[in-house]
């Protein structure tokens, strides 16, 4: 993360030089959404490598740029949404500070398709139970590949994931899942 001032110079009050980074996994990691919470704090979602395989990953920083010790204790949370490879594609914070991530699940030998994934958090960085019973859901849109590249909390509370679905004619359609809250 970076944070500037308005002339564009890197804000030293900000993890003292401007600039915040912090390993999640055990090898490469990458970025898929940020989002600045009512109280500040600034919530990146992306996805991490734990043992090989790819998970969910938040990690959560004070508005003063240090990683904050109140979410899964030390900052960061790796999250499995199957035994093969998960990507996150996108957050979302929810009027309660609970957040709310999408992507896709892999499934198959070697991963050969993926599923629309959703995984919600408490506050704490815990899976919220009440959601599908585990904090995740994964739901199949076809037999072969599909999956979110998009969030967004509707004002009902209702999730919306956009992404993609193969048809089996060659090629891949537009696809939206949307979930109710629970």
């Amino acid at each position: 993360l970076f944070r500037l001032l308005s002339n564009g110079m890197p804000d030293p009050a900000f993890s003292s030089d401007g600039f915040a980074a912090t390993p999640v996994g055990s090898s490469y990691a990458s970025v898929s959404g940020v989002e600045i919470q009512a109280d500040g704090k600034i919530v990146v979602a992306g996805t991490g490598v734990v043992n090989g395989l790819e998970d969910f990953a938040v990690a959560r920083f004070t508005s003063s740029g240090m990683l904050d010790a109140g979410f899964d204790g030390d900052g960061i949370g790796l999250y499995s949404m199957s035994d093969l490879n998960d990507r996150s594609a996108g957050i979302c914070v929810q009027n309660d500070g609970k957040l709310v991530l999408g992507g896709y699940a892999n499934f198959g030998s070697g991963g050969t398709g993926s599923n629309f994934a959703a995984l919600r958090l408490n506050a704490n960085g815990a899976p919220d139970t009440s959601f599908d019973g585990d904090g995740k859901v994964v739901i199949s849109a076809s037999d072969q590949s599909d999956g979110a590249r998009s969030i967004l909390l509707q004002p009902d509370g209702k999730i919306v994931l956009g992404g993609y679905t193969y048809n089996d004619a060659s090629y891949y359609d537009v696809a939206l899942v949307r979930l109710y809250p629970d």
